[in-house]
């Protein structure tokens, strides 16, 4: 079910009707509340221990705030005699001082919406509030001006871009990850020495990416590198050299030493050569539905019995990864050599951290080794695209911007509205957060003389523990920071909000000094431009006070700013299924 939540803006009165006449004193004592001092903001509890029935509470400012045994009141500022009357007479008195709210600026407001009606004052300023749901459902999110009319807006459907769907492309799992055995081991762990020298040739079995072969299809290919990967390329590819120099190069010497500066040396070398291998096959091309893949089925050896409970029909049985071809395509951006250096570190990411996170455990006996949530898992593979300084070329920061167009859309997390647990906006979402803990963390020095040399001050060491840690997903977030994720995410969101504002200073994101490109991800990188098209980086798009958008739990939407002429009470009405939700206003 969707829950519902409307901010509608009220200026409350802080004083009410006389209070009646006081007869005379009867049996009955005040119980609630023990406290004597307040805050105006506060709902105050009042309870009165007595049988009558007919029960009235006053206050010598307010004049009558209540009826029953038990009520919750707000009084105005000043020192109040409350009073408590039956029809029998006053049954008990109290004095209570209530103080005014210190606002204070260059600070937050903030309710948490767990009733129906909730209340927050604020003083007389201009808000432009940020509504924070940590629940796990959607809801409708939204601020209407009191007398204003609603209008419900549906999360718009972005038209459909080819590189950023391709770039987005994740292995079917019923290829991807080979049925579990019914002995409790999860599939056949074993090496497979294999040692080639530049010139040689091999068939390959490739994953139809499309889905339609769940056999893959067979390809021969040739050895023409093996300095930091063992680099082949179909035989059907029309090699350009100057590209394969290009590409061959800058793989060499800056992706691969600093994706494994990045996560280690320590990955699943199945075939014991001491290093990764990467196919370039036109296969990719032409069936135009991803740039690269890893397949972790490649780790487990080859079978092709269905009735096998070890069945891995696509399996070369070596640790590798899977590459478009650069010399089909020259003018498609997605096939581009910037874009396919920034997929060699994605997927090689992936490779290393399932050796570590899964396979090891896996190899070591354990029964239900633990496997990263998909978010997370894609969320580090692209964050290192950016850390080994192809970030923007690569194409890797159009997806924070699909994310900050949207940002009610996509969830951290959970499932996006639509149902879609994979997406290029939750990519890029959970890239710019991990992005934020990587510099919150430490970060890294990256070399000036060596290009492939990273040094560790701390981020790094947050990135292994995400990959070594035997918890997956938000907790796996949580126990590497050493922080709760949810207060985290929290302060990501308000430190952009803060910077959109003017009130912070932007992200001052490093520099690569090889590549010149942005070291991190930012909500105010500018524009990027790909193929004539503009992916802008200017800060979250925000909403008018008169939408209700539907919107996914981890998230944010921000509003447009308004006017407060005066101070007043803000009544925002949620509802208990929406889950954790907080409101801040900044002051």
């Amino acid at each position: 079910m969707k829950a519902y939540l409307a901010l509608c803006i009220a200026v409350v009165g802080f004083f009410g009707c006389n209070a009646p006449a006081s007869p005379d004193t009867a049996d009955g004592a005040i119980t609630s509340p023990a406290a004597r001092v307040f805050f105006e903001d506060a709902s105050i509890l009042f309870r009165v221990d007595s049988t009558a029935q007919d029960v009235v509470w006053t206050s010598s400012l307010d004049g009558e705030i209540g009826n029953g045994r038990q009520v919750c009141a707000r009084l105005s500022e000043g020192i109040h005699t409350v009073e408590v009357f039956s029809g029998s007479g006053r049954l008990d008195t109290i004095e209570l001082i209530i103080q005014p709210v210190v606002f204070t600026p260059g600070t937050y407001r903030s309710v948490l919406l767990r009733q129906a009606k909730n209340t927050l004052l604020l003083p007389a300023g201009e808000f432009a509030p940020v509504v924070y749901p940590l629940g796990n459902q959607s809801f409708y999110s939204g601020l209407v001006p009191e007398g204003k009319t609603t209008s419900y807006v549906s999360c718009p459907d972005i038209s459909v871009d080819p590189f950023l769907e391709q770039k987005s492309f994740s292995l079917s799992m019923d290829i991807a990850a080979p049925p579990l055995a019914d002995s409790g081991v999860r599939r056949n762990v074993s090496k497979n020495r294999e040692i080639y020298d530049i010139g040689d040739t091999r068939s390959f079995i490739v994953a139809d990416t499309t889905g339609h072969n769940q056999q893959g299809y067979t390809v021969d290919a040739v050895l023409v590198s093996t300095n930091a990967m063992y680099l082949w390329i179909d035989a059907d590819s029309v090699i350009d050299e100057a590209v394969l120099e290009s590409l061959s190069n800058q793989a060499e010497a800056i992706i691969m030493p600093r994706v494994h500066a990045l996560w280690g040396d320590v990955w699943a070398d199945i075939d014991e050569n001491g290093c990764i291998s990467v196919l370039i096959t036109p296969l990719i091309n032409e069936q135009e539905r991803a740039i690269g893949f890893f397949n972790p089925g490649d780790l487990y050896s080859y079978e092709d019995d269905p009735s096998s409970a070890y069945y891995n029909p696509v399996s070369n049985h070596m640790d590798i990864v899977y590459l478009a071809d650069p010399f089909l395509d020259p003018e498609v951006f997605a096939y581009s050599v910037p874009s396919l250096l920034a997929t060699l570190a994605h997927e090689s990411t992936h490779l290393i951290v399932y050796s570590n996170k899964t396979f090891f455990p896996e190899e070591a006996g354990w029964d239900d080794p633990p496997r990263e949530e998909l978010f997370l898992d894609e969320g580090l593979a692209h964050l290192s695209e950016s850390l080994v300084g192809y970030g923007a070329s690569g194409g890797n920061l159009a997806f924070f911007s699909r994310y900050l167009d949207n940002t009610p859309k996509y969830s951290a997390r959970f499932a996006d509205i639509g149902g879609a647990q994979d997406s290029v906006g939750k990519r890029g979402l959970m890239s710019a957060f991990l992005s934020w803990l990587f510099w919150q963390a430490g970060g890294a020095e990256w070399s000036l003389d060596d290009p492939g040399m990273i040094t560790d001050t701390g981020g790094i060491a947050f990135l292994r523990r995400l990959m070594h840690s035997g918890l997956t997903g938000w907790e796996n977030i949580s126990s590497s920071a050493g922080q709760l994720a949810d207060a985290l995410f929290m302060q990501w969101i308000t430190d952009i909000d803060l910077q959109d504002r003017g009130v912070m200073a932007k992200d001052d994101i490093p520099v690569d000094p090889f590549t010149s490109e942005p070291l991190g991800i930012s909500a105010f990188y500018g524009g990027l431009e790909i193929n004539g098209t503009i992916y802008p980086l200017n800060g979250p798009v925000r909403f008018t006070l008169d939408d209700q958008v539907n919107t996914a739990p981890y998230t944010a939407v921000w509003y447009e700013a308004f006017t407060m002429p005066e101070k007043a009470e803000i009544n925002l009405q949620g509802d208990a299924d929406a889950g954790y939700v907080v409101a801040r206003f900044f002051m």
